[in-house]
């Protein structure tokens, strides 16, 4: 009996275990999913994604040096190698982000090989304008499906081509394209055309770089007399593809007009805090501004308000006529004391 007690307690709690370690494997296996390998190919582009685990392999059986031109120039400070890898072959990374996009390049005595790592990129699609913020990364697919592609790029309409790099490309067909580190210079038209033969299929993307979002604050008065008109700014440094409002927690959408609140005839119920929200384009970063407080002060307490000012500049002008009397009578006595002193000259010249 007591055997067959303790089998049934354990059938029991492997029952009620079972859900447990089956949502644990789940989890498990998506996380092995999400941190996928990201093998890179030499003098070719590859998309990785944010979070995979990056391994490039030099194949070189000499002594490599590895290099790294992104944002920055440094190598990224989580780059390592396999102990027994002593020549330093094959450069790992893992928990990719989109500050690690850029050209690795691996140099040793006999050549070098360079691999270009695209983290986290922008798509950019072919129809309409494509607005990426300076520095990110961006895909252009031409959806071919096996015939090879002729990309051309010009930065501004009718001027000459650009060339574009072979490593830009995943593979001999070209029919994606990427880039890194966007600026000025990367912006215009690219064309992507497919087959060789006629008709041709054109795919046309438009790329333009934004400068990033730095600072958002809010200028205006912080304080306001009841029935009074507020108008607070939105400043951006940078380039914001929209702006939005909220007072303390809640979104404002009335007396908004992108970058400027104004509010008419400001009530009591109009104080709190407001910031400002600017929605960065593809590849930013948002930025909220800092807390602004407005207060508004009821009518009763802006009258005594003025009334103490006007009081007190009217004292102030009392001074200033007591200061006028108070000269005049100098330059009187002065006057008194010079004609004193010339009748005693003239009284002095009379006896002589």
């Amino acid at each position: 009996m007591v055997h067959q007690s303790c089998r049934g307690r354990r059938e029991l709690l492997i029952m009620s275990l079972r859900p447990a370690l089956v949502c644990f494997l789940l989890l498990s296996l998506t996380r092995m999913a999400e941190s996928d390998d990201c093998d890179g190919t030499a003098d070719q582009v590859q998309f990785c994604k944010v979070g995979d685990n990056l391994k490039l392999d030099s194949s070189s059986n000499e002594n490599v040096k590895w290099t790294f031109d992104g944002k920055t120039t440094n190598l990224p400070s989580t780059v390592n190698h396999d102990d027994s890898d002593t020549q330093k072959k094959v450069l790992k990374l893992d928990g990719l982000s989109a500050a690690d996009s850029g050209k690795y390049t691996a140099t040793y005595p006999s050549g070098a090989k360079n691999f270009l790592i695209l983290v986290g990129a922008v798509t950019c699609p072919a129809a309409g304008e494509c607005k990426v913020v300076k520095g990110s990364s961006i895909e252009m697919d031409s959806g071919a499906a096996s015939e090879t592609v002729a990309w051309t790029h010009k930065k501004t309409p009718g001027g000459p081509d650009t060339s574009i790099p072979t490593i830009n490309f995943p593979d001999n067909n070209k029919k994606k394209m990427g880039l890194f580190n966007l600026n000025a210079d990367n912006a215009g038209t690219y064309e992507a055309k497919y087959p060789s033969g006629e008709p041709k299929t054109t795919k046309t993307f438009t790329v333009s770089v934004q400068d990033p979002i730095t600072t958002v604050k809010i200028e205006g008065d912080g304080s306001v007399c009841a029935g009074g008109k507020v108008i607070l700014k939105c400043e951006v440094t940078g380039d914001a593809k929209d702006v939005t409002w909220k007072k303390n927690t809640s979104p404002q959408t009335t007396n908004v007009d992108g970058k400027v609140m104004t509010i008419n005839g400001a009530k009591p119920d109009d104080a709190g805090e407001y910031t400002c929200h600017a929605k960065s384009y593809l590849g930013g970063q948002p930025v909220d501004s800092p807390r602004f407080p407005l207060a508004v002060s009821a009518a009763v307490d802006c009258e005594k308000q003025q009334k103490g000012t006007n009081s007190s500049t009217s004292i102030i002008n009392n001074n200033e006529e007591e200061d006028k009397k108070g000269n005049a009578a100098a330059r009187a006595a002065s006057c008194s004391v010079a004609l004193v002193v010339m009748t005693s000259l003239l009284q002095l010249c009379w006896m002589v």
